[in-house]
């Protein structure tokens, strides 16, 4: 895609708009592309993650990131921390997180982290009363 089809995205916002193959998404932030799609046996191409992949590294990444930040400013020694985010079909508002961390910690660190894992935004937002607008309109040719 050339830089002049790249729409303007502010901070904070994201645009999602079709590109031509079944089920294949553009996805704009204020300085990120990339492209959503659905497995072939769904219908689609398999370019690039599915929405509920994307909502699941979204929590992820979140709580990863927080882990992070909370380690550096309390001086704990974490190392490596992954987190495995997963979502049952049969359970479908259930997730579950299943957090690693590498490192000497002990018990009272390790329950704050666990405590903290679930103050990240992402995690905040999705088990809040969260409440969605949405408009539809027909866009002239």
């Amino acid at each position: 895609m050339a830089d002049t089809d790249r729409p303007e995205v502010a901070v904070g916002q994201v645009l999602v708009r079709e590109s031509g193959a079944p089920y294949r998404n553009e996805v704009f932030t204020h300085s990120h592309d990339m492209i959503v799609d659905e497995p072939v046996p769904m219908g689609g191409n398999d370019e690039g993650p599915r929405p509920t992949e994307l909502l699941l590294s979204a929590l992820g990444s979140c709580i990863s990131i927080t882990l992070r930040m909370y380690a550096e400013h309390k001086g704990i020694d974490a190392g490596p921390i992954s987190v495995a985010v997963s979502r049952d079909k049969s359970q479908p508002t259930k997730i579950a997180v299943d957090i690693q961390v590498e490192g000497d910690l002990d018990e009272a660190q390790l329950k704050r982290m666990r405590a903290i894992a679930g103050k990240c935004p992402v995690h905040k937002l999705l088990t809040s009363d969260l409440e969605i607008t949405r408009t539809l309109e027909l866009k002239e040719s």
